[in-house]
């Protein structure tokens, strides 16, 4: 089963972000945890 693109940008009720925005966070938080805060370049790009 696939999900929709359209679908990972709709804000439900009830949250401030969508789908896509909370996949980024966790993705920019792991990066800043792992890598930025032990002296290490990120291992993804910044600039999206």
């Amino acid at each position: 089963m696939e999900t929709p693109f359209d679908a990972l940008f709709v804000v439900s009720d009830g949250f401030n972000n969508h789908i896509f925005w909370n996949i980024a966070h966790c993705v920019a938080t792991q990066q800043l945890l792992h890598y930025y805060l032990t002296g290490n370049d990120f291992r993804v790009d910044q600039n999206g």
